[in-house]
């Protein structure tokens, strides 16, 4: 009997192991902002993304957009996830870690035949 409960018990540890490293392998980041993760369903817009280093701090801007998702599942989302990577919200949207402040907002679409979300990031040092 002890054997059959070790042998279910790691079992149950390496099932467990398996769950979260596939879990931390399906994030992903904007390669712009490497520190923001990209909502499953947001596509980064590559050539409208820019990021500059200076010495007040990273200026970085990058578009996103996604097909059937709305601007209130992406609210949702990162209130829920960016605090769980240290991002602070002091406004609706507006996020602050360190010496960095982080804004999300959204444009109107072109596509008007297109149910489509445009999300903007912009990262900015903290005045």
């Amino acid at each position: 009997m002890k054997y059959l409960i070790l042998i279910f018990s790691i079992f149950l540890f390496s099932s467990f192991a398996y769950a979260q490293e596939s879990r931390f392998q399906q994030a992903h980041f904007f390669d712009s902002l490497y520190d923001v993760p990209v909502m499953t369903g947001l596509v980064e817009i590559q050539e409208d993304s820019l990021s500059y280093d200076k010495i007040q701090g990273r200026l970085a801007s990058v578009r996103a957009i996604g097909h059937d998702i709305t601007a209130q599942q992406v609210r949702s989302f990162y209130r829920a996830t960016l605090p769980q990577m240290g991002w602070r919200e002091v406004a609706p949207l507006n996020f602050v870690r360190e010496r960095e402040n982080l804004i999300i907002s959204f444009e109107k679409s072109m596509a008007s035949s297109l149910f489509q979300t445009v999300v903007v990031f912009d990262i900015s040092p903290v005045q």
